[in-house]
């Protein structure tokens, strides 16, 4: 998601797959669901027999398809666990908000490009700038690379290709 994201002049594009590159990230390093799994099935059993037997069709099935994935993380709790408790956060570099104007930014984004709500033109450069920076420090965290190494190449993102810098 992280190559794709960076090779990609759309800003609306850049912004999912660095989002979705994130959540992968979460649940690869640090699973991210809100039960054990014998927990959920349990609770999830008792939740689709509860469905009343009348119910439209339809509706029965989105329901259980809901269920399916009730036992996952929301992308908010996501990022606060990627931002404050891995990084160590507190401000973003780029668009210069705190991680809680900056997540709620990020999430009330990603609900209104996946769902078609608030048709609204939203400059999405310095929160891709951030997000690309998020993500690659924890991919160069994951695979070892010193804290020094990191910071060199956070210095050098802005003007780089992969951060939609003006580098030629």
């Amino acid at each position: 998601m992280f190559l794709l994201a960076c090779s990609t002049s759309y800003a609306d594009v850049r912004f999912l797959c660095l989002l979705m590159g994130l959540e992968a990230y979460h649940r690869a390093t640090q699973g991210g669901t809100i039960l054990s799994g014998e927990d959920f099935e349990y609770w999830q059993a008792k939740l689709i027999t509860g469905l009343p037997p009348d119910m439209p069709p339809r509706l029965r099935q989105k329901l259980m398809s809901l269920y399916k994935y009730a036992n996952e993380c929301s992308l908010r709790t996501r990022l606060k666990v990627l931002l404050r408790k891995t990084l160590k956060l507190s401000k973003l570099e780029y668009t210069q908000e705190n991680c809680n104007r900056f997540i709620d930014f990020v999430v009330e984004n990603r609900n209104r490009l996946t769902h078609g709500t608030k048709a609204v033109e939203v400059d999405l450069v310095r929160p891709n700038q951030d997000l690309t920076t998020i993500l690659l420090r924890l991919l160069l965290m994951h695979i070892g690379c010193g804290e020094d190494s990191i910071a060199s190449a956070a210095r050098r993102l802005p003007w780089s290709q992969l951060a939609g810098g003006h580098a030629e």
